[in-house]
């Protein structure tokens, strides 16, 4: 399940970002996403999976690539993340 989400969120990047990326790919550190492309990227994450980003969460760890979006997604679901 994690491989699937993983791909939704890359494929999403990809398309606004107009470049490929990998799951493990440091999305704030190295300029792929800005500011705005975060704001669009938890619209995305809330109405894709149902649930509520909290704004805490907003950060360089767990927003640092598809690989931590996908276990927090996971997470806030209630999943197994393994």
């Amino acid at each position: 399940m994690r491989e699937t989400i993983e791909k939704e969120i890359s494929d999403f990047i990809t398309n606004g970002a107009k470049q490929r990326i990998a799951p493990e790919d440091r999305l704030l550190e190295d300029g792929i996403i800005d500011s705005l492309s975060l704001l669009d990227l938890v619209e995305f994450i809330e109405s894709t999976y149902e649930i509520v980003v909290d704004e805490f969460d907003i950060d360089g760890e767990t927003f640092g690539s598809a690989r931590s979006i996908a276990e927090y997604v996971l997470a806030r679901r209630g999943c197994d993340v393994a």
